[in-house]
């Protein structure tokens, strides 16, 4: 596949200093294996804590200490005790050799970083499950741990194997309609991570399939009415905000006038599904299928 023979968007010369390409065309030059890494998001830390040894890595991101998001274990939690802060002057305070952003970092923060002459890669937000893995493969190359970053591939290919031994009975015909709700109504538009999940979970995404991200980017509840989910996905999460309040919100579907002949709501098929399987990152992305798939054939597994 593309990208993840560990070879391309490298150039080496006879020092210790070499250069990649970064997701977004930029080049990143190391005067040498990074020894001070800093990471800004939460999918990035978990790439770097499997490829790299953690003392090579001087902080994970603001969101590593929340399980709600962060697949993160306790023992790599210890190992790396900073934490960063998406502002200029907190990364110069942890005095990396490598900082590592992705496309959602601010262009201003990257842009200062750089001036400063500090080498920053910006990594991909992944579409598919493909683009993860040259996600991994990306940062593999960047920080000269190719052999571990294929590793890394062959175990996710190796569970996606297993959950899709699961699911082998679930064919066409048989596949369940999920509708996803977020605080401010429906998600899950089509060409996105999450659709690409929910099809190799062997189900079927309600937004996508009303036409979510072509076109209108909203549904309505009479959308949803006729739609007839056999299941909802809520959030597990509060996104930082007091105001969501997980289970108030849950009653609130439950108890909508609207919903009482949905399938979903008749079968009291309302789950809430963790922000880290949802928005994953990173190699965790086998869990999250497996997760959606569980969630929706319990029987299966």
């Amino acid at each position: 596949m593309s990208g993840c023979s560990g070879e391309k968007n490298i150039e080496k010369n006879l020092t210790n200093t070499y250069t990649v390409l970064d997701d977004s065309g930029a080049s990143v030059t190391l005067q040498g294996k990074p020894r001070r890494i800093v990471s800004l998001t939460y999918g990035t830390d978990e790439i770097l804590a499997e490829l790299v040894d953690l003392k090579t890595i001087t902080a994970f991101s603001h969101w590593a200490d929340d399980a709600q998001l962060s697949f993160l274990n306790k023992e790599q939690l210890r190992a790396v005790k900073k934490r960063s802060s998406e502002n200029v002057e907190a990364v110069l305070q942890l005095n990396p050799d490598l900082v590592v952003a992705s496309t959602a970092t601010s262009q201003g923060l990257v842009k200062s970083l750089r001036d400063m002459g500090v080498p920053v890669y910006i990594a991909r937000s992944p579409k598919t499950y493909d683009e993860m893995k040259e996600k991994i493969m990306g940062i593999a190359n960047l920080v000269q741990e190719e052999g571990r970053g294929q590793e890394i591939l062959k175990k996710m290919d190796s569970d996606l194997a297993e959950t899709e031994k699961h699911l082998t009975g679930i064919t066409a015909p048989k596949q369940k309609v999920v509708m996803l709700f977020y605080f401010g109504g429906v998600s899950g538009r089509s060409g996105n991570l999450v659709d690409e999940m929910l099809k190799m979970a062997h189900i079927r995404n309600g937004a996508a399939e009303l036409g979510m991200g072509i076109g209108s980017n909203t549904i309505s509840k009479e959308q949803v009415v006729e739609k007839n989910p056999d299941v909802f996905f809520i959030p597990a999460w509060n996104f930082g905000h007091e105001d969501n309040n997980v289970e108030k919100y849950r009653q609130e579907i439950l108890t909508d006038p609207a919903f009482k002949n949905v399938k979903a709501i008749k079968d009291n098929k309302v789950i809430a599904i963790g922000e880290n399987y949802r928005n994953v990152a990173s190699q965790h992305i086998v869990e999250s299928i497996r997760a959606f798939a569980k969630a929706v054939y319990p029987e299966c597994f």
